[in-house]
């Protein structure tokens, strides 16, 4: 066995220390790691965190813009079921106007031959007054 001295304590213990400075060094610098690689995580999730707000507040402006286009969207349908209500008001119209008008086709012919007989008439009233004229004058001549 050998012989424990206080010289031989104090070395071990020495060396015991510096075993558990390294020990402890090497601690320290693998916590300052994880401190860094945690302080990197921390500055990734801000950033993530900064992004998601960024993409929250332009849902937010789209859900503005769509609930501003829907509205513009409703006022559109409401005229243009005002205007067909118009158009059929006047499709309605047009059909009572066909219904009291169906006969104007008929009614136009009959005016037209009207017309054409008293055209013939005046023709024959203004052919025998030149005749009649005529006659006048020579029976005057022959006076």
């Amino acid at each position: 066995m050998e012989q424990v001295t206080l010289e031989s304590v104090a070395e071990k213990l020495g060396a015991f220390e510096m075993s558990v400075n390294a020990g402890f060094e090497r601690i320290e610098a693998r916590l300052s790691n994880v401190e860094t690689r945690l302080t990197d995580v921390e500055s990734s999730l801000t950033n993530v965190e900064t992004r998601l707000t960024d993409v929250e507040s332009s849902l937010t402006n789209v859900e503005t813009r769509l609930t501003d286009v829907e509205t513009r969207l409703t006022r559109v349908e409401n005229r243009l079921l005002n205007v067909e209500i118009k158009l059929i008001q006047m499709e309605s119209k047009i059909d009572e106007i066909d219904k009291s008008t169906a006969y104007l086709p008929k009614l136009y012919d009959i005016v037209d031959k009207f017309m054409g007989e008293i055209n013939e008439s005046r023709q024959e009233r203004t052919f025998i007054n030149n005749r009649l004229t005529r006659l006048e004058k020579a029976v005057a001549k022959q006076a």
